[in-house]
């Protein structure tokens, strides 16, 4: 018990860090299943060869 109160700043930020993780990561793949992507499409920047670039 000691250690948990000596330790309670250290544990209440990875707390939250863990909780911002596991937002952004749902927030991304909610995104992903909703058919956007994190490229953009803004193709004159783009390296990738993907269907929206026009040739």
């Amino acid at each position: 018990m000691d250690y948990i109160l000596n330790n309670i700043g250290n544990i209440a930020a990875v707390l939250i860090l863990a909780i911002i993780t596991v937002m952004v990561l749902l927030f991304i793949i909610k995104r992903r299943k909703g058919g956007k992507t994190a490229c953009g499409c803004d193709c004159a920047f783009c390296g990738k060869d993907c269907e929206n670039k026009e040739q």
